[in-house]
């Protein structure tokens, strides 16, 4: 049922999303985003040991999230080609490795450390609902004329399916059946 909830959630949030173009991206976006990174970074080191999978779950889901919203961040000019010294030059282009660095080391490790189920569904919850907020605030995305009741209703059914998965008690994983 709380992975039942986290989707259904997630379709409310998905289909409230507006359909106008974001505006581009202000210092204010880069410098939150530039600092999101080194945060997480530090709490991906610090969580690295500890012996719960779901803390480096909401690592990575933000980690992956914040991806998401660097490569929003890159500036392309209409009307004008794009080519990779164009790309290293925009700052969000190294944001987008280091978030997805920061985003894939914290998946794996949550892994190894939780069950597929749970770490996955704390992942992709936080990956889309935290980065989705944080465009609204930042980088001027819009809610769907009417959505708004929809798009909390969502929010607060992924919120609970997570908070209950992730403190669900652990389950051995199963044992492969022997080969004949």
């Amino acid at each position: 049922m709380a992975i039942g909830a986290c989707l259904v959630g997630l379709v409310l949030v998905a289909g409230s999303a507006g359909g106008d173009r974001p505006a581009t991206a202000t210092a204010t976006a880069y410098g939150v985003l530039f600092g999101a990174a080194v945060l997480l970074a530090v709490a991906m080191v610090l969580l690295w040991r500890d012996r719960g999978a779901w803390p480096l779950s909401i690592i990575a889901g933000l980690g992956f999230g914040g991806t998401s919203l660097a490569v929003r961040a890159v500036h392309v000019q209409p009307g004008r080609a794009f080519g990779l010294v164009d790309l290293l030059s925009q700052p969000p282009f190294y944001l987008v490795l280091v978030l997805w660095a920061i985003g894939m080391l914290s998946y794996t490790r949550s892994l190894r450390l939780g069950s597929l189920d749970r770490v996955t569904a704390v992942f992709q919850v936080t990956e889309v609902i935290v980065p989705g907020l944080v465009g609204i605030v930042l980088l001027d995305d819009t809610v769907r004329a009417g959505w708004q009741f929809p798009m909390a209703l969502g929010l607060v059914l992924a919120a609970l399916g997570v908070l209950v998965l992730a403190r669900s008690p652990a389950r051995p994983p199963l044992e492969p059946a022997p080969v004949p």
